[in-house]
């Protein structure tokens, strides 16, 4: 699809436009471990949610300065479908791979053996590091990278799974200047802020574009397993969906 169609396409229509509402079965989660990941798993694969802002608050003022002074480090990501979009890699294979392992070990260059542990990289960002381990609810990482787009970058519409799903990882807005915009698929633009972590549907199309003068600078953060969402984080996706909701009638 063209770019400039998505776009045009999403700025008609509200954020999360399709949301559904909350389901009776669901309204005394807090109660039940059961129900609360019922509710959670529904959240990521039937609410129809273009992206979930997490309830988490936090100062990004040192992360911020950290990054920005080291963003020249990150190197190009995807060119197939996007330019200016470049990576560092700071919990991975190594700092220069930056995509999914599977990735490298169908190439022949890691076998299934090899461990995601932090790279070279992440010792050049002490303060970037500590706040993650600080405010990112995983209790282990798999793949954490710092995602820079350029002014005058773009990634393409794409889905990275062929169903709707709120997830894998963590997107967390370091710096989000003017002209940077976020489109997903019938959900309209988010609504970015600094310090803002998103949930993002990865199964519906999406596409960013930097019309501004500075670096977009981001963070993905994954959790190695589905059982890496513990009770006390699905809990937070829990009490985040039902803030959006509270909101959306304000």
């Amino acid at each position: 699809m063209d770019i400039e169609e998505f776009f045009n396409h999403n700025k008609q229509i509200k954020h999360n436009a399709l949301s559904k509402t909350i389901p009776d079965e669901f309204l005394l989660w807090e109660n039940s471990p059961e129900v609360c990941r019922s509710f959670f798993n529904w959240i990521r694969q039937d609410s129809d949610t273009g992206s979930l802002k997490l309830d988490i608050t936090s100062d990004i003022s040192e992360v911020v300065a950290e990054l920005s002074r080291a963003e020249f480090l990150a190197i190009p990501h995807r060119t197939d479908n996007s330019q200016g979009w470049r990576s560092i890699v700071l919990h991975g294979l190594c700092s220069i791979m930056t995509e999914a392992p599977y990735n490298y070990v169908n190439l022949g260059i890691v076998d299934n053996t090899a461990k995601e542990t932090w790279t070279d990289a992440s010792k050049f960002f002490p303060k970037t590091v500590a706040w993650i381990k600080e405010n990112i609810p995983f209790k282990q990482f798999s793949r954490i990278r710092v995602m820079v787009l350029d002014p005058g970058g773009y990634i393409m519409p794409h889905q990275d799974i062929q169903r709707s799903f709120l997830g894998g990882g963590l997107n967390v807005a370091f710096t989000n200047p003017p002209g940077t915009e976020f489109a997903v698929e019938d959900n309209g633009l988010i609504p970015w802020e600094p310090g803002d972590i998103r949930m993002i549907n990865i199964g519906k199309l999406h596409s960013v574009r930097n019309l501004g003068n500075q670096p977009r600078i981001h963070m993905l953060v994954y959790p190695p397993l589905m059982e890496e969402w513990t009770l006390e984080s699905m809990q937070l996706v829990c009490r985040s969906y039902i803030k959006m909701k509270g909101n959306e009638n304000d």
